[in-house]
């Protein structure tokens, strides 16, 4: 399946408490038309498989089916693929596995590009978050709604133009990326609440790949 993937990035992340988290984004412009989104789909796991049929637009029943294969890649070297892979949602709709629970996983899709990132760990204190974002115009409003003050100021001492719609992209990955972490979505952050991290074990990693920004973040609390 990498070959019908145009992959952009392929790294390891570590996070605390030796835990490592691979990462890939990759474009599906090698995926153009309903042909190559049937042959992808009829290669992935039946939940996949009705989660994308169930969209309406072509475009993002493409990114849906390109997620899929790029988990499929990083569930290889253990042995899996995709297609044989069980699901269970939390609370918030984030999917975990049933049949491979030591496995935790992350998918995200923006314009033309897809990410993913898996991570083995025993514990259920460690979790990935990973969001990729085309670069986006600067949204105030969306941004006092969801930022930290220092993060809104921050952007708002910038002059309008494409530094700020930088800063504003990045971020927003950030936000999302660390709300995917810890299972609840991008309401994870209070606005109004301190620039304290909501978990000191948490490492985020922020990368530009051409006119996206992609943001990796592990969590792991530690029990005491």
């Amino acid at each position: 399946m990498a070959a019908m993937l145009d992959i952009r990035l392929d790294r390891v992340f570590e996070g605390s408490g030796l835990l490592k988290a691979r990462a890939i984004a990759a474009s599906v412009e090698a995926l153009p038309d309903s042909r190559a989104e049937e042959d992808a789909l009829s290669r992935l796991s039946q939940w996949r498989r009705e989660k994308t049929l169930a969209l309406k637009h072509p475009r993002q029943r493409l990114l849906s089916a390109g997620a899929g294969m790029a988990l499929d890649i990083l569930l290889q070297p253990y042995g899996l693929s995709e297609r044989t892979m069980s699901y269970s949602l939390n609370a918030h709709g984030k999917p975990s596995f049933r049949n491979a629970p030591s496995l935790c996983f992350n998918l995200s899709h923006s314009g033309s590009m897809v990410a993913a990132a898996i991570m083995e760990s025993d514990s259920q204190t460690a979790s990935v978050g990973i969001d990729i974002q085309q670069l986006a115009k600067f949204r105030e409003g969306v941004a006092r709604r969801v930022f930290s003050l220092a993060d809104v100021q921050l952007l708002t001492s910038l002059p309008c133009g494409e530094r700020q719609d930088r800063l504003f992209t990045r971020l927003w990955t950030e936000y999302e990326a660390k709300g995917k972490a810890e299972g609840t979505g991008i309401t994870w952050h209070d606005a109004e609440a301190s620039d304290t991290p909501a978990n000191p074990d948490m490492r985020c990693y922020s990368l530009e790949i051409a006119e996206y920004y992609m943001t990796l973040c592990i969590t792991h609390r530690q029990i005491i």
